[in-house]
């Protein structure tokens, strides 16, 4: 009979050492698929048993002990089974009544070895008092003293150990885990307890050496999960017996769970088993915690075979958990563990990769390590496991700091944005001590950085809109110059402010304003469409227009209201004319013609009715007879061919026809005439008292209205299309005079009209402008600007005061033209240039401006006129308060007061210690004292102080390296400003004379200072083509004004504190925005421009040029009422 010892589960034959009569293969298939029942999982164990590896043992039928009492426990039921015990629920009965977990060696299992594990698990657990460590009650064999057994259905032999532990009712860890979904930080905390607990049974002495996740049960306890580490069956003492029946690992016995298992458990070798290969298990179930699964799959283990299982334990390096989560992303989207693209979720690959290390020397010492780490890694501490890199440390610093250092940056932002007081109150919150103290710092604090963030918002829209208002007002300029008065407009229009906005609109927005105006008298609205005719009554009471909306309206033009509004018929209206005694209107529309009593428009009086495109209407002077020009097919832009019938409106009949004459007719209000143009062929004029052939003459553009002055002296036609002129002709003998204005090609002139004075004409035009011509003279026209579109019709009122004007933005206009003619600029016609500049009076009516031969002269800038010339006396200083009396000096230094309605001085003080020549000079805002700038010789200028009153000179000083240029004083009196040939503006006392400030930077000589009105700004404006404004408090330079092309020569603050203008020897004015720096005006003189003053209450801005011409222009403050 063979006796070899085989494998009682496949028959091989076993070597010597073979472990509870199985072989390797048996065993490890075993250890990894044989369910286990816990003790503690209540739950499972009614449905399914545990997925998790089982520890190696011997397979020994058992038989269910439910039922059965041992002792002071009745075993209910089975809940647990493994591989050498089982475990029972069991109820005790004395000396308390509990539910307990009660553990047997299974029958057949009680070889020496195994009651020798069994009764070491027994006291491992007895040794150790731990919250996260399942107790033992009690403890004994069966059969013995005080452990009888009673069953009637099962016999049960003695002598079989048992031990009485805690009840834990739970999952198993990952379970629990993935059940409730714990976050990572979550399964930290519970992972940490779980070492806590092995520190305490590493310290009692106790090696586990079988962690798993189904050795440690998850129970909760009043809602907060309390991890159990149970199952000490194969545990191991390090300093102790934990039993008096020996037993020991055998060589090659391979004990614990492979895909747990340690290295040095896995090799098999005489190398002693210490705590740190606990901290190798802990640290694959932190593995499986963080990616779930293990770092080795436990398949591929059990495919390979034991030597090749236990070399992989070995020898190869496990993936990084992260690296393991990112090809697992969508295993762990259930347990929420989204990879953390943070360099700080690495912390967690460094203390799971810590554990894992095939060298334990290199792994936590203790497992109170580990979780000092893990705790480390939630406090956004540097972590133990991890190389301490400068990077590394900075960023934990700031994870565990964030919210500090956030604060810390909103400090800094708004220390940057020049909220000072934020510093103080940050200083007193960091050394704040007492509670209260703190806690109305940290709101102060916070009230501050509230608003100086709401200050913050607020400068940054400002400076938006100032931006923005900068370049809108260059683009508004160059509307105007191309004429487009509602792009314009527009562009002004986002710049009037709403209610509580600061107004950002200086000088400059009110002159394009008061441009895009055009001084007009009124406009009336109600027109739905563009208005396309226009008539006076004689009277000039009422207005009558007509448009492309059908309707006609009646406008009382002294109440500047509309009277009524009618349509006609017949589709759009093309033309109105009224009899000469304001009895009649006609209407010619596109089919028809109508007559209306003008008042009673709710009928119509007579209607003729002609199959034609377009009808015009004209009433012939002096008859009963209407001039009706006819158009019967259309042709590109112009109505051609055409004719005109002279109809009888008393007598209702048609009188006398002008076939293929066109349809525009013009007549004369001397009567007797009627003039009629042809498209592209003739110009004809017609004698309506004889049958004499019309004298005729050649007109080779399309022609687009025709008009005659009322003698009937002068003609003026207008085209369009490709050639778009207004010419005038002499109406008695039809030849050309003078060609008016020719525009670009599609600029059309629409309409033409005569003054009753035959002295003015003006023209519609496409440009959206209005051009007044005088008829005598070859000047330039005055042109009206105030339409949003194309200018369709145009008309002058009876007394030539005013003028009427349609258009395609739907509005009928008024114009003043006793304003609209104006001229805005004055010409010395005495010499060619100036000698001084301009000095305004406070009311802003005259001005004193140096003339020929030490004289002033006065002009009244309401008129452009000179009103007055003072003798001896060749600079003009100031004007007194009240505008009656003017400050002057003459070439010898003689301070004179004049009357200026006597045109006579009323006082005279000689001024002590004169110098031979003086540039410039400047009388202090009380009047006391007066500033001179006189060259000394060529290389030195200075500056000497006088007395006023009594003209002693108060004191003298050196200014500037040769040439002083301008001297100026401040609003307060107490210091000027001078410029000189030396590239530099200086600040002195004007009580000593000594220095106090300096500002340089130029490149070239400074000729010209300027000084805003509150004295916190000064302006540079320097031949090198630059300008500069600087901050007189903190010696700063704000701008750098370039534009000019050549040397800049004066420099002046508006008023208003939002403007400066200069002038430069380019030509040109430039206004500059104060608040950004930025150009928004200029205009082009042609020549030099010396001089620029704005009005004291800063609406004017008077430009002196080197030919002897002040240009004035206008920005009135009644132009901020817009809306």
């Amino acid at each position: 009979m063979d006796k070899t010892p085989r494998c009682h589960s496949c028959g091989v034959a076993l070597p010597g050492q073979a472990v509870e009569g199985m072989c390797a293969n048996c065993l490890l298939k075993l250890a990894l698929e044989a369910p286990l029942t816990t003790p503690g999982n209540l739950e499972d164990a009614a449905t399914s048993q545990a997925t998790s590896p089982n520890p190696v043992v011997s397979v020994v039928s058992s038989t269910d002990l439910s039922g059965t009492t041992i002792g002071r426990y009745k075993l209910r039921q089975k809940i647990g089974e493994g591989g050498m015990g089982a475990v029972y629920l069991a109820e005790q009965r004395e000396p308390v009544m509990r539910k307990v977990a009660l553990k047997i060696i299974k029958a057949g299992m009680d070889t020496q070895s195994v009651v020798a594990r069994f009764e070491a698990e027994r006291q491992a657990l007895a040794m150790m008092d731990h919250p996260n460590i399942a107790k033992v009650f009690d403890g004994g064999t069966t059969g013995s003293a005080g452990s009888e057994i009673s069953n009637s259905k099962v016999q049960i032999i003695g002598g079989r150990p048992y031990f009485v532990m805690e009840l834990v009712r739970g999952v198993k860890m990952t379970d629990y885990c993935n059940q409730t979904q714990l976050s990572v930080p979550e399964r930290l905390k519970l992972f940490i307890q779980v070492c806590q607990a092995i520190q305490h049974a590493h310290q009692k002495g106790i090696i586990h050496r079988d962690i798993k996740p189904s050795n440690i049960i998850v129970a909760v306890n009043d809602g907060v999960p309390v991890p159990k580490v149970i199952d000490f069956g194969i545990a191991k003492a390090t300093d102790q017996r934990l039993t008096e029946n020996s037993y020991f690992t055998e060589f090659h016995a391979f004990l614990g769970t492979p895909a747990y298992t340690s290295p040095e458990q896995a090799e098999l070798s005489s190398l002693d088993i210490d705590t740190r290969s606990d901290i190798y298990s802990l640290g694959v179930l932190l593995y499986e915690l963080l990616t779930g699964v293990t770092p080795f799959d436990t398949k591929e283990l059990l495919a390979s075979g034991i030597d090749a299982m236990r070399k992989t334990i070995r020898e190869k390096e496990p993936v990084r958990p992260s690296t393991r989560l990112t090809q697992l992303n969508s295993a762990s989207a259930g347990r929420k563990l989204v990879p953390r693209p943070s360099p700080l979720a690495s912390d967690l690959d460094w203390i799971v990769m810590k554990c894992l290390e095939k060298d334990r020397a290199r792994r936590y010492e203790t497992a109170n390590g580990l979780a000092a780490d893990l705790g480390r890694h939630l406090a956004n501490e540097p972590v133990v496991a991890r190389p301490p890199s400068a990077s590394y440390l900075l960023q934990k610093a700031w994870r565990r700091n964030r919210l500090v250092l956030t604060a810390g940056g909103a400090v800094v932002v708004i220390l940057l944005v020049g909220a000072a007081v934020s510093i103080w109150q940050a200083t007193r919150a960091i050394t704040a001590r007492q509670a209260e103290h703190e806690q109305r710092t940290r709101a102060e604090a916070n009230e501050t950085r509230a608003l100086a963030s709401e200050e913050a918002a607020r400068r940054a829209e400002r400076e938006t809109r100032q931006r923005l208002y900068a370049a809108d007002m260059v683009a508004a300029q160059h509307a105007l110059a191309e004429g487009n008065l509602g792009q314009a407009r527009d562009y002004l229009r986002n710049h009037i402010p709403e209610a509580g906005q600061p107004d950002l609109r200086g000088f400059e927005w009110r002159y394009y304003w008061d441009q895009t105006e055009g001084r007009q008298a009124h406009t009336f609205t109600g027109h739905s469409n563009l208005v396309y005719c226009v008539a006076f009554s004689p009277d000039g009471r009422w207005l009558i227009s007509g448009g492309w909306d059908s309707q006609v309206f009646l406008w009382d033009v002294r109440e500047r209201k509309r009277v009524t509004n009618f349509v006609p018929g017949g589709g759009e209206v093309r033309s109105v004319a009224v009899t000469p005694d304001g009895d009649l209107l006609a209407v010619g529309t596109q089919s028809e013609v109508s007559l209306w009593r003008m008042n009673d428009v709710r009928q119509p009086s007579l209607v003729i009715r002609r199959p034609a495109k377009e009808a015009r209407v004209n009433f012939v002077p002096h008859t009963s007879q209407l001039a009706i020009g006819l158009v019967q097919s259309v042709w590109g832009y112009g109505f051609e061919p055409g004719s005109v019938e002279l109809w009888d409106y008393e007598a209702n009949q048609t009188i006398r026809e002008f076939p293929e004459t066109g349809s525009r007719t013009a007549l004369p209000a001397a009567g007797g005439i009627l003039f009629t143009g042809v498209r592209h062929n003739l110009l004809q004029r017609w004698d309506l008292i004889s049958d004499r052939p019309p004298l005729t003459a050649e007109f080779p553009w399309p022609l687009r209205s025709l008009a005659c002055s009322p003698d009937g002296r002068w003609l003026i036609t207008t085209s369009g299309e490709e050639d778009n002129r207004a010419q005038l002709w002499d109406g008695v003998r039809l030849s050309p005079i003078r060609t008016l204005i020719r525009h670009p090609e599609k600029t059309d002139i629409w309409s033409v009209a005569f003054s009753r004075d035959n002295q003015f004409a003006a023209t519609a035009h496409a440009d959206q402008l209005i051009r007044l011509w005088s008829l005598e003279a070859t000047s330039d026209p005055v042109i009206l600007r105030g339409h949003g579109s194309e200018v369709r019709a145009v008309c002058f009122a009876p007394d030539g005061r005013l003028l009427a004007t349609g258009g395609a933005d739907e509005t009928v206009r008024l114009w003043d033209l006793g304003t609209a003619s104006q001229p805005t600029a004055i010409r010395n016609v005495d010499h060619d240039q100036w000698q001084q500049g301009p000095t305004l009076s406070p009311d802003g009516r005259l001005m004193a401006i140096g003339g020929e031969g030490a004289t002033i002269e006065l002009w009244d800038l309401e008129w452009l006129r000179r009103v007055g010339v003072l003798t001896n006396a060749s600079h003009a200083i100031r004007f007194s308060a009240d505008s009656a009396k003017l400050i002057t000096l003459d070439d010898t230094v003689t301070l004179k007061v004049w009357d200026l309605a006597r045109r006579a001085p009323e006082s005279v003080v000689t001024l002590a210690n004169v110098a031979h020549y003086y540039r410039g000079f400047a009388l202090s805002p009380d009047g006391q004292f007066l500033v001179g700038a006189s060259r000394e010789g060529d290389d030195t200028s200075t500056i000497t102080l006088w007395n006023v009153a009594t003209g002693e000179k108060a004191t003298r000083a050196q200014a500037h390296h040769r040439a002083l240029w301008a001297v100026v004083f401040f609003p307060d009196g107490r210091r000027f400003a001078t410029c000189g040939e030396d590239r530099v503006a200086r600040i002195w006392n004007a009580q000593t004379l000594e220095r106090e400030a300096e500002f340089g930077g130029h490149k070239d000589q400074v000729f010209g200072v300027g000084l805003s009105s509150d004295g916190t700004l000064l302006a540079t404006a320097s031949i090198d083509g630059t300008a500069k404004v600087w901050n007189v408090a903190e010696r700063r330079e704000l701008w750098t004004l370039k534009g000019h092309k050549r040397g800049v020569l004066d420099i002046v603050f508006n008023t208003d504190g939002k403007t400066l203008a200069t002038c430069s020897d380019d030509g040109s004015v430039r206004v500059w925005n104060l608040a950004t720096g930025r150009e928004v005006g200029s205009w082009q003189f042609g020549r030099q421009t010396c001089w620029a003053v704005f009005s004291p209450d800063g609406s004017r801005l008077v430009v002196v040029d080197n030919s002897g011409t002040a240009t004035v222009l206008n920005g009135p403050l009644s132009s901020l009422q817009a809306r």
